[in-house]
């Protein structure tokens, strides 16, 4: 079984600080320099982050030796331990200036990307692994259909015809619920993080459902009775195994944090992507319910009391909501099909 250096691309590194090892795994610099085409792959793929010092010193890479079918078992098999060192490499402080000016690359992380070697070998094959991508399920344009149909019909008029007191930054608890639900949906909306999107999506949906001084223990009880209630208004049946899947990974991320890790080989992103689909559609037609309310209520207990009667304008059942988002476990190599051949051809010989 051959044996590769996998080398994974790390970021929110900075080299003047990067130690020789971390435990049993070994930190390298990748040398950039050998071509201007391995530079160009790196700039395409680096979302911004690139510094210049990279293209002269090296790239930061956690290096993992390992024995494997091919290339892509080697990506698979080095992944977790890649990412366990980016994790323990957050414990780093970094002076105020440099957190600010860096941003969301402020915390050393693996960045999505790698290059594999075979021991004794020239070439390195670049990829791409575990990249969290939006897609249509339906390459007939159906779910575009569907988005274009609810922004028309549904969320336009909403939004055109908002009560003063939603935006104008005080109001009374329906509506600082309201908006602290949908700043909170939001974050789910723009982080790239699966875990991340479920527990802020789960913020977002608590904020409109949950009552404040609900305790724990009775708190899924009354979240799942409205949201049934809320459900069924819109033409969907929304079942006790439905609610409980959510409920037990919201508890398993939050409380238990046993979830937190996302474990490709277990299929843990599809699972919550599935998961936060739902609470996307769970989000939309609750702001609908409570924008709807804002006008008339002051509470989020009064708003839901009146649920039982709730008959929405244009009820938005689940089969009309666009469920785009999947995370694939893939990898594919470079543009350069010269590398990737030549690359085989090495192995041969």
């Amino acid at each position: 079984m051959p044996e590769y250096s996998v080398y994974w691309f790390l970021s929110g590194v900075k080299i003047g600080n990067l130690p020789a090892r971390i435990g049993s795994a070994q930190l390298a610099l990748y040398d950039l320099s050998s071509s201007k085409e391995t530079v160009d792959w790196v700039r395409k793929r680096c979302d911004g982050v690139f510094q210049p010092e990279w293209e002269t010193k090296g790239w930061p890479t956690v290096l993992c030796e390992v024995a494997g079918e091919g290339p892509q078992d080697a990506l698979r098999a080095t992944y977790d331990l890649a990412v366990s060192v980016a994790d323990m490499m957050s414990l780093w402080l970094r002076p105020v200036v440099v957190t600010l000016s860096m941003g969301p690359d402020a915390s050393a992380h693996v960045f999505g990307a790698a290059a594999v070697t075979e021991r004794g070998g020239g070439y390195a094959i670049f990829y791409e692994y575990t990249r969290e991508i939006p897609f249509s399920l339906n390459s007939d344009g159906s779910e575009d259909q569907k988005i274009d149909a609810i922004n028309s019909q549904i969320i336009l008029p909403l939004l055109s015809n908002l009560p003063d007191n939603l935006t104008g930054g005080s109001g009374d608890e329906l509506c600082t619920r309201i908006r602290r639900g949908l700043h909170w949906w939001g974050q789910s909306r723009l982080t790239r993080l699966m875990v991340a999107k479920f527990v802020l999506g789960w913020i977002a949906l608590e904020s409109l459902v949950a009552t404040p001084d609900d305790p724990e223990r009775g708190k899924s009880g009354r979240i799942k009775k409205r949201l049934r209630l809320l459900t069924s208004a819109h033409g969907h049946s929304y079942s006790h195994q439905d609610f409980d899947a959510i409920w037990s990974l919201r508890r398993e991320l939050i409380h238990e944090a046993n979830r937190g890790y996302f474990d490709v080989a277990a299929g843990h992103g599809r699972q919550i992507m599935g998961h936060v689909d739902m609470l996307g559609y769970l989000m939309t037609i609750a702001a609908i319910f409570l924008i709807g309310k804002a006008e008339t209520c002051s509470t989020l207990d009064e708003a839901w009391s009146g649920i039982t009667s709730y008959r929405p304008k244009r009820p938005l059942r689940i089969d009309d909501f666009p469920f785009r988002h999947m995370v694939v476990d893939y990898c594919f190599g470079p543009d350069n099909e010269k590398a990737t051949r030549l690359f085989d051809e090495n192995r041969r010989s």
